[in-house]
């Protein structure tokens, strides 16, 4: 399936395609404090302006003229989606497949260069559309509150505290906002496996082994994970364990949960409403 021939969604609403686990009672209770949500706008923008600051001296902004190949592509994934705010691009020195979004009321997604040399087209616009995933879902300002929390600015002893009651539920929330990302990014890419593939080589599959592997075969380690917390009551609690304990899902486990969805028709049922 060429660029050309992606299916626009011009009905998408972020609520149908959330993943069950991203409901969060933190979030909830943040959404029903009069004001609460225009509190938290306040300080993700003025923390967006100030972690800005630093993205914006380091790395090289995409432009049509610049990078015009890398420049439509985050513009068609934007027009798939419906997304007519247009977040700035950039990328940034890393070799490793990797992206974030920063930024307040001026957004920007930045690209690893390991991202633009190791992934395909199409591939690339899979790890676009999980950045513009997590923007139409409105994960941006808990995220940046999130990462608030980790700052120096926390360092008093009360702050630090308060911080410490809020900081784990809402991390674990965060892991759970990367499944409906994903969701996102497979309806950017429409390509099951260039989503596997993606998250094949974003697993650490190297670059010897690109033209080698099959997708099934990351899946069918997929599967074998999920088996692994249905094995008994031990390897269910130590499963849950790791998993929480990690910063962002694993993405064996990120596979799995995206090829669920694709599994149960609702994805097909998503580009069938257009």
């Amino acid at each position: 399936m060429t660029m050309q021939e992606k299916i626009i969604l011009t009905h998408l609403d972020p609520a149908t395609v959330m993943h069950p686990q991203e409901r969060s009672a933190l979030i909830s209770i943040i959404q029903k404090i009069p004001g609460g949500e225009s509190a938290l706008k306040g300080i993700g923008e003025l923390y967006g302006r100030w972690v800005a600051v630093d993205y914006i001296g380091n790395g090289v902004v995409v432009t049509e003229n610049s990078m015009p190949e890398l420049y439509r592509q985050l513009r068609e994934v934007c027009r798939i989606v419906g997304v007519k705010n247009i977040p700035e691009l950039a990328t940034e020195w890393a070799y490793l497949i990797s992206s974030y979004t920063v930024g307040g009321s001026k957004l920007r997604i930045v690209l690893s260069s390991g991202a633009i040399d190791l992934l395909t087209k199409e591939e690339q616009l899979f790890l676009i559309g999980q950045e513009i995933g997590h923007i139409v879902a409105g994960h941006l300002p808990y995220h940046m509150l999130l990462e608030l929390f980790y700052t120096p600015a926390l360092d008093d002893p009360t702050l630090s505290t308060i911080a410490g009651i809020v900081k784990m539920p809402l991390l674990d929330w965060y892991r759970k906002s990367h499944y409906t990302a994903d969701r996102v990014s497979l309806l950017c890419c429409q390509d099951i496996n260039v989503a596997l593939r993606t998250m094949m080589k974003m697993a650490g599959l190297p670059k010897k082994y690109y033209e080698q592997t099959d997708p099934k075969v990351f899946l069918l380690q997929a599967r074998e994970f999920a088996s692994l917390s249905n094995n008994g009551w031990a390897n269910n609690m130590m499963t849950n364990f790791l998993l929480r304990s990690a910063s962002l899902p694993w993405m064996v486990d990120r596979a799995k949960v995206l090829m669920e969805w694709y599994e149960s028709g609702e994805y097909q049922a998503v580009l069938d409403r257009g």
